[in-house]
């Protein structure tokens, strides 16, 4: 059809190029914003998986002693199963009681640990309840006496996922480097009176 059209009208070629160029140009610039926009909207779609360990000062009476509270919150749009997150606090900074305060199960006192430098007592345990999007849990409660106005606590956890914070380094046996945990894992502190 083309090759007849070329032939009868000799007006042809100096249409057909510009229409070409202009019907490439607009169905190549549709077709790459169209693929943006269902990129875009596959991307919102993908699972996002993260967690992350919460934490709640109440002062007491007493100078300096406090009540420590670690929640963990799935900040995520997936759900983790039960028993599928192992979680670990450092304390740092206080000297937490023997005491701790109405947990179920009770987190594993796993003792003293030497990081960068810094001493800090360190807690561990298994979530045994199913954390959905947007939920807290709590992990455990205890009081300490704190050794400075500005306490510092760290988190890791283990979970079928990964670990998190996410970009924890870790050493060829796939286990976090605990200095790593000094530099992405301090939770924020929350203070309540």
């Amino acid at each position: 059809m083309i090759a007849i059209m070329a032939l009868v009208d000799p007006t042809f070629w100096t249409n057909f190029w510009p229409s070409f160029w202009a019907d490439f140009a607009a169905n190549f610039i549709v077709g790459i914003i169209l693929t943006m926009v269902i990129a875009w909207l596959w991307d919102k779609r993908k699972n996002k998986v993260d967690a992350r360990i919460l934490f709640q000062l109440r002062s007491l009476d007493e100078p300096l002693a406090a009540e420590f509270r670690f929640v963990l919150k799935n900040t995520g749009n997936v759900a983790f199963r039960e028993n599928e997150i192992y979680w670990h606090v450092f304390i740092g900074e206080a000297t937490p009681s023997d005491d701790l305060l109405a947990t179920d199960p009770e987190p594993h006192l796993i003792g003293q640990v030497l990081i960068d430098g810094k001493n800090f007592v360190h807690y561990s345990g298994l979530l045994p309840a199913p954390a959905f999007p947007g939920r807290q849990l709590q992990l455990f409660s205890t009081y300490a006496i704190l050794r400075t106005t500005d306490p510092k606590f760290y988190y890791f956890l283990s979970t079928a996922h990964g670990y998190f914070p996410r970009d924890l380094e870790a050493d060829e046996d796939g286990d976090p480097l605990l200095e790593g945990v000094l530099k992405k894992g301090r939770i924020a502190v929350t203070r309540k009176t």
